[in-house]
């Protein structure tokens, strides 16, 4: 395969182009298959995508980066008062986000510099990245909305050439906000992970310092579920120096999301606090999910009936008979990760959280 690439490379460079790429793919299985030589192998891989790469059009490179374009959107339509409750996270993102673009010259004057990075962390379908817009929306900011998938390529040494292109765009388009969504999953711990994901990490750390400069308006936001699986090397100041946790919503909370939800819908003169009372430990996602299925339950009986009627208490205690918490598994694996490992004083958030009242102590049984 090599040998015939290397043969085409003057008179068709597109196949040989691409017979230099899955030739550089065979290697890149072999080293999984054979970590004994895996760093042999893997510099056999890159040096063939090298030789790819050197092959590629302007047109070719272009559309390299397409993924990296569409998640540049402008800034979001969104405000902190599209989300309810989490006021104590949001007076966070506040102060370490918006507060620097808004007042540099405060800033300036006591010596504090916009850029840096917050990673949120906590149970799924709690807001992560619904605050990462809202902040985005808040401040006025250009917003990189990234996941993995984004910049992963199966091709050696692509991951880091696209990590590289997202940082350049957004010191071109700064101020910004950059966005990455569930982390852990290009930024792993190194001692977790194998050479070429330790390539990454290695990426995104220097492109990270890159914008911890002094002129840098690059901010660096960060979602995950797994905390500790993130490379602590991402988590030092400079990089995603401050940790966020985002709980699952209190009952102010839920009693917004629900009245967001149900705004303009048929429902009778409930007192929604009841059911903000009975939804105790339900993500931001279970609530919404649970004003689904209580229509749900109208739009069948109607066609069942022919009547329309508006939501009723029966309804919301019919969802909550079947429907619990989804967050309760992410909580007990939490807890006994946390103290599996002596993650104490990293994660005092998550058990300060368990082990508080109005409910959740079913969680604390699990630590």
């Amino acid at each position: 395969m090599v040998t015939e690439a290397d043969t085409l490379r003057e008179k068709d460079p597109k196949n040989a182009h691409r017979l230099y790429l899955e030739a550089s793919e065979s290697y890149l299985r072999l080293s999984r298959a054979y970590p004994q030589h895996e760093s042999r192998l893997v510099n056999e891989a890159s040096a063939l995508y090298m030789k790819a790469q050197s092959l590629k059009s302007k047109g070719n490179l272009k559309n390299q980066a397409r993924a990296i374009n569409q998640a540049i959107i402008l800034p979001p339509d969104r405000s902190f008062s599209d989300v309810a409750g989490l006021e104590s996270v949001k007076d966070d993102i506040k102060m370490k986000i918006i507060a620097p673009f808004k007042n540099p010259d405060i800033f300036k004057y006591y010596g504090k510099k916009a850029g840096g990075g917050i990673m949120m962390y906590g149970p799924p379908g709690c807001g992560k990245t619904l605050l990462a817009e809202a902040a985005a929306g808040e401040a006025g900011l250009l917003f990189f909305h990234v996941k993995a998938s984004d910049l992963k390529s199966k091709y050696v040494g692509e991951t880091e050439k696209n990590i590289s292109e997202l940082f350049s765009q957004a010191r071109e388009q700064a101020p910004c906000i950059i966005f990455f969504d569930e982390i852990e999953a290009l930024g792993q711990d190194r001692n977790e992970t194998n050479h070429i994901g330790r390539g990454f990490v290695s990426q995104l750390l220097t492109e990270m310092d890159g914008v911890g400069t002094k002129d840098s308006k690059v901010l660096l936001l960060a979602a995950t579920n797994m905390p500790w699986m993130v490379d602590t090397a991402l988590l030092r100041n400079g990089r995603f120096g401050s940790s966020i946790f985002v709980p699952p919503p209190d009952k102010a909370g839920r009693l917004g999301i629900m009245r967001m939800f149900l705004k303009d819908k048929p429902m009778e003169a409930l007192d929604l606090g009841i059911i903000a009372d009975a939804t105790e430990g339900f993500s931001g996602a279970d609530m919404n999910a649970v004003c689904n299925e209580v229509l749900d339950i109208l739009i069948k009986e109607f066609f069942r009936t022919g009547k329309k009627r508006k939501i009723e208490y029966r309804d919301f205690a019919d969802v909550l008979s079947k429907r619990k918490s989804s967050v309760v598994p992410w909580f007990r694996k939490a807890v006994e990760h946390i103290h599996r490992h002596q993650l104490q004083d990293y994660y005092e958030d998550v058990l300060d959280y368990v082990g508080g009242k109005d409910g959740r102590r079913e969680f604390s049984r699990h630590a």
